[in-house]
């Protein structure tokens, strides 16, 4: 019986509680979708890097070290030797803005856009 009050208990707080936190008004709507990077088409570009007898593939878009068509590792030490030592990298950057909040650009093996081919004027496209 204490089993049963409590569960019943516990239930009615919780639904008095998601209740009291939405509202009357309050809708549980997915957000609209923002524009990102000034309707710039996304990053496409890759370059092999040769230097001190390492051969890694970088991309436009952030994603490094890693031959995504292939789905194989593309950062080669030394360059030539089908021996890879990284499979796979991104790059990560951070910081505030004016206001003090928190912006951050990072992707796991590209998973989306956070990079974005430029350049990007005042006004956007210049």
């Amino acid at each position: 019986m204490k089993k049963q009050l409590l569960a019943t208990f516990f239930g009615v707080t919780v639904v008095f509680n998601a209740l009291a936190y939405l509202g009357p008004n309050d809708k549980m709507d997915k957000p609209t979708p923002t524009t990102k990077g000034a309707n710039c088409s996304p990053a496409t570009a890759k370059l092999y890097m040769e230097f001190n007898d390492v051969r890694a593939l970088i991309e436009q878009g952030g994603s490094m070290f890693q031959n995504r068509a292939a789905g194989v590792a593309a950062y080669e030490v030394p360059k030539n030797s089908k021996r890879y030592a990284i499979f796979a990298g991104a790059l990560w950057m951070g910081g505030t803005d004016v206001n003090g909040q928190l912006k951050l650009a990072a992707l796991r093996y590209r998973s989306g856009n956070d990079f974005w081919p430029g350049p990007i004027g005042k006004y956007g496209r210049e």
